[in-house]
């Protein structure tokens, strides 16, 4: 009896049919549904992006055709100076003064850098020289070791003799650190 109610009535069929198709159709529905809200985010997210590249592309326009402006009267002004030849005279006078300017610059450039290469060599020629008198120190301590020392007709003994250099090695120290000084005051302390 369920069965003849069932499976043979073409009514059951016709509903079973009719019910799958409204399952189907509302599935359908639903994802469309769902693609149709996926779709109006999309679109607003590009539609907000769109605005504000607009927005962007505003405000800087103005300061680019500011900048174009600017450089438009520039180059206007360059051709009307060019065209009264007013710019020649001008630029002339400016340009010998930074020439004299230039000229002045050079010349005490090179004035400074003979002076420290004077100094560098007087520098130079004192270390040597405070070299040599200890190289002199030395070998005199090693062959007097006792004996006295006759400087201008008059012995001394060992310990004047060596206060005698070592009172000169301190007068030439003293002086090659004026000469550093100076250097370093006149470069700037490079």
């Amino acid at each position: 009896m369920f069965l003849e109610a069932t499976v043979t009535n073409p009514y059951f069929w016709y509903s079973f049919w009719v019910t799958l198709t409204l399952i189907v159709i509302i599935l359908v529905y639903a994802k469309q549904r769902s693609d149709f809200y996926r779709y109006t985010w999309m679109s607003a997210g590009w539609m907000a992006d769109f605005y504000n590249e607009m927005e962007y592309a505003r405000d800087h326009a103005g300061a680019a055709i500011e900048k174009y402006n600017q450089h438009i009267e520039k180059c206007n002004r360059a051709i009307e100076a060019e065209l009264d030849a007013s710019w020649k005279q001008q630029s002339h006078e400016e340009a010998e003064e930074w020439k004299q300017k230039y000229l002045t610059l050079c010349k005490l450039i090179d004035e400074k850098t003979s002076e420290n290469k004077k100094l560098a060599d007087i520098n130079v020629e004192n270390q040597w020289v405070i070299a040599d008198m200890s190289l002199r120190l030395e070998n005199l301590d090693q062959k007097l070791k006792g004996k006295p020392v006759i400087l201008a007709d008059k012995p001394l003994s060992i310990n004047e003799s060596n206060k005698l250099l070592v009172n000169r090695i301190n007068a030439l120290e003293m002086e090659n650190r004026n000469y550093q000084s100076q250097i370093k005051r006149l470069t700037g302390g490079r």
